[in-house]
């Protein structure tokens, strides 16, 4: 009689990670709950892949030969987890370290409709810490989107809670949702994927929900460099155009014109004005496309903006995020939001 197959794929994308791999995947291995594969998809070439094979067999392995992005490496992996049946998908950052139990409170909580967001504590300079990368990021109307409870104490949060955005750094899915959603949308390459596809299924009648009782340690630090500020600011507005009703756009449209000029004067002042100028460039060039899948995306959708406008924020409460008159910054873009969010 065949073996059935394990209900849980695990998809790791790595880029120039071999530093991280072994103590990611050691970590999987010392999971109390052990019916799971693993895919890794290897955009980089840098050796990864054949140390996997060799130290962890039973993985499933895609060598790409150039980097096609995060989002289009994790949907090689979500294709090929689809094709076998498998129930949950975990989607998991190579930088990560998972706790023993993670995996089986993720699998005890697991429901059809319920996308679930581990909770996802700091690791700084080797030492895993007890605070919080995130608890589910959040997002504003004018679509930037940050880690929730970042640097807060883990012991904060107590529960299931409800969350906008799921971070892709460890994100656990029904298989049947990724497959409805057709995964991430390769238009962002890298950044802002994870908004869309948390916005996409919250649209299309799933509930996100951070469960704290699941954990796992990430090696993250907040930084800024020109390719970062390409794709964050591209791919925001991008999401913005895709995503927002006309008449979300239309009623925000004059403090997004007020919001792109201070994002240009600070751009100016940080040297990435070449960079947020490419980002427009780049985005005239995939209009039509972008108007394309606008239409793609209303097909799966139940819920109406009316339904979530509550899951926006109105703010940007990162610290991470110093900018002068930020508390100024944010009085305005709140205020503005109460102005039009009863039309929505």
């Amino acid at each position: 009689m065949k073996a059935s197959a394990p209900e849980l794929a695990i998809i790791i994308v790595g880029y120039n990670s071999q530093e991280y791999i072994d103590e990611c995947f050691a970590s999987l291995h010392k999971s109390s709950y052990k019916s799971f594969t693993i895919f890794y998809i290897e955009n980089s070439q840098d050796g990864s892949a054949e140390f996997i094979k060799k130290k962890y067999p039973n993985t499933v392995v895609f060598a790409e030969t150039k980097n096609q992005g995060f989002a289009v490496g994790n949907n090689i992996g979500i294709t090929a987890a689809l094709k076998q049946n498998f129930k949950y998908i975990f989607l998991l950052n190579p930088d990560t370290v998972v706790k023993p139990d993670c995996l089986q409170e993720l699998m005890d909580a697991a429901s059809p409709k319920t996308i679930l967001q581990p909770l996802i504590l700091l690791e700084k300079e080797g030492v895993k810490t007890t605070q919080v990368n995130t608890a589910g990021n959040i997002l504003s109307y004018l679509g930037f989107s940050y880690c929730g409870g970042y640097m807060e104490e883990a012991a904060t949060f107590k529960g299931k809670a409800e969350i906008t955005v799921a971070s892709g750094a460890g994100v656990f899915f029904p298989a049947e949702a990724l497959r409805k959603l057709e995964g991430f949308d390769p238009l962002y390459f890298m950044y802002h994927e994870d908004v869309d596809l948390s916005w996409r299924a919250r649209k299309a009648g799933y509930d996100l929900f951070l469960l704290p009782s699941a954990q796992l340690w990430h090696k993250y630090s907040f930084s800024r460099n020109d390719t970062k500020f390409f794709y964050s600011e591209r791919n925001r507005l991008l999401f913005i155009l895709k995503n927002f009703s006309w008449l979300l756009l239309t009623l925000s449209l004059p403090f997004h014109i007020v919001n792109e000029l201070l994002l240009c004067l600070f751009a100016l002042i940080g040297g990435w004005l070449p960079a947020k100028l490419r980002g427009y460039g780049s985005l005239i060039k995939l209009f039509p496309t972008i108007m394309r899948s606008r239409g793609s995306a209303r097909k799966t959708q139940v819920r109406s903006e009316h339904q979530l406008k509550h899951l926006l924020s109105a703010s940007i409460r990162f610290s991470e995020v110093k900018v002068p008159l930020i508390g100024v910054y944010n009085f305005f873009a709140g205020a503005y939001w109460l102005l039009i969010s009863w039309l929505i």
